[in-house]
């Protein structure tokens, strides 16, 4: 499972009809993955952000 992926798709999904109910139930299972290694959602926000794993470039 692609956690980081998956946390960053719920920036819009209220947009999508995703209720408050559904939300917690995605932030629950992200939370169930990590557990036990010691990595936080938001240590893998601040890694992609340093390594721009998610920077968008242009294709010619």
């Amino acid at each position: 499972m692609d956690v980081l992926a998956t946390e960053m798709s719920m920036i819009d999904a209220p947009y999508f009809g995703f209720t408050g109910e559904k939300f917690c139930g995605v932030e629950f299972a992200i939370n169930k993955n990590l557990e036990g290694t010691g990595i936080t959602i938001k240590d893998l926000i601040k890694e992609s952000n340093e390594k721009k794993w998610f920077e968008w470039k242009r294709i010619e």
